[in-house]
């Protein structure tokens, strides 16, 4: 009985920190609603930062759509991406009706904006390779790992999470400084979620897609080629960070991403991507610590 007492204590608690959180936003969302009190209901349980931000990681990767698809929300925020202005129940509505796409900059702020209603601190960093296509924005977020706070990068546009050899959360700074010495036992763990993607027919008539991805994208679908009277296809998949990758529609990864990497003397390991900020942290924090932290570190000789 006093088990059951305190569960509600802590859900009732839990339910007012949401709906102050939840005043900031415009929209009036029947479906941020809907998907606010499941998250709010799998969460509960959870005893560990990384255990919860691994979920809402996995939760964001399987709602948002990529790929492409004309929506003039979506495609306004790619030219602003104003994040203290961002609305994230109209992204759940969007995205739960299935007529919009993110490419990996707007579902990191979907993505950094639900980790913040969550109480956690999250930065957006914008990373890659100068004069190639070797580009990506993704999420940081603060957790407590024991004893000890860590920035880790929890990754929901690719559905992963970077931990150590021992599978323990990778402290983001540390990564930096061995990655920088040309040696670091960080990994990129993914699992799978069910996802979406959009694509417009005509991308399996063109370079859009590398060979790689047609193909990948084509056995999914179990056509030949796309039906010719379907303007944009709406492809079911799992998504972990190899089928993302090989089916990405924005670049060929193997050789204009990795390849990238490269050209600059880096090896093809997506993770040395990190060492090429572009720009600085987006986020409602204070970003301007974080900012010298990281650059004393990228710079240094």
């Amino acid at each position: 009985m006093l088990r059951i007492k305190n569960s509600l204590q802590l859900l009732f608690v839990f339910f007012l920190f949401s709906q102050s959180v939840a005043a900031q936003y415009h929209t009036d969302s029947t479906a941020w609603f809907h998907h606010r009190h499941i998250m709010d209901s799998c969460m509960l349980p959870m005893q560990t930062d990384l255990e919860k931000t691994n979920f809402l990681r996995k939760y964001a990767s399987g709602l948002i759509i990529t790929g492409m698809y004309p929506n003039a929300t979506c495609e306004s925020f790619n030219r602003t991406q104003n994040i203290k202005q961002f609305d994230l129940p109209l992204y759940f509505d969007i995205f739960s009706n299935d007529t919009g796409a993110a490419k990996c900059g707007l579902t990191s702020y979907i993505f950094a904006s639900l980790l913040g209603y969550y109480g956690f601190e999250s930065y957006i960093y914008n990373m890659g390779a100068l004069g190639t296509k070797c580009t990506h924005q993704t999420t940081l977020v603060y957790i407590n790992d024991g004893q000890k706070r860590k920035l880790i990068c929890e990754d929901a546009f690719y559905n992963f999470v970077i931990l150590d050899s021992l599978n323990r959360p990778k402290d983001f700074f540390e990564m930096l400084m061995e990655l920088k010495a040309g040696n670091s036992d960080a990994v990129i763990r993914s699992d799978t979620v069910r996802a979406k993607m959009f694509l417009p027919n005509y991308a399996f008539d063109t370079t859009l897609l590398s060979t790689e991805a047609k193909k990948n994208l084509l056995s999914i679908l179990q056509l030949d080629r796309a039906e010719p009277h379907q303007t944009y296809l709406l492809i079911p998949y799992q998504k972990s960070f190899e089928t993302a990758t090989a089916m990405d529609p924005r670049r060929k990864f193997t050789t204009e991403c990795l390849g990238g990497l490269e050209q600059k003397g880096y090896p093809a390991n997506f993770l040395y991507m990190f060492l090429f900020q572009l720009g600085e942290l987006f986020s409602t924090n204070e970003v301007s610590y974080l900012q010298l932290k990281i650059e004393a570190i990228l710079k240094k000789k």
